[in-house]
């Protein structure tokens, strides 16, 4: 548990560097949010999973909940805000996919759609995106 702590001190001063590239950025983001989801106790099913219109950041499981996590990292607020950047149209798309997701041994399981933030000052944020 400690050594995940440590991780998450490591991914957030590799966040300040500004030598990274957009995308490089959204690698280190995406783990950062991922250690810090197992931290809270969710087991990562997998992570960039492609399907045909998109992708999923991070599927997790928790108790008898799927949860699907959209990663954002924000550098600025030009843009508005993280929810409003997740058009209705890539929300339903999620939620369609993360229907079709073979689960095998999990019965009568719940999908919840989650948005993780994470803003210039390495803050980390997250709600639910409503369908």
């Amino acid at each position: 548990m400690i050594s995940k702590y440590i991780k998450l001190l490591l991914l957030k001063s590799k966040l300040k560097k500004k030598k990274n590239s957009k995308r490089e950025k959204g690698e280190i983001a995406e783990e950062f949010a991922a250690t810090y989801l197992e931290l809270k106790g969710y087991r990562i099913l997998k992570r960039n999973l492609f399907f045909k219109g998109g992708e999923i950041d991070i599927l997790a499981i928790k108790g008898k909940t799927l949860y699907v996590f959209e990663v954002k990292m924000r550098e600025g607020d030009n843009f508005g805000d993280v929810f409003e950047s997740i058009d209705s149209r890539k929300r339903k798309r999620l939620y369609s996919f993360a229907n079709r997701v073979n689960l095998g041994s999990y019965e009568n399981i719940e999908i919840s759609l989650f948005y993780i933030s994470i803003d210039k000052k390495e803050n980390l944020s997250y709600g639910i995106i409503k369908i």
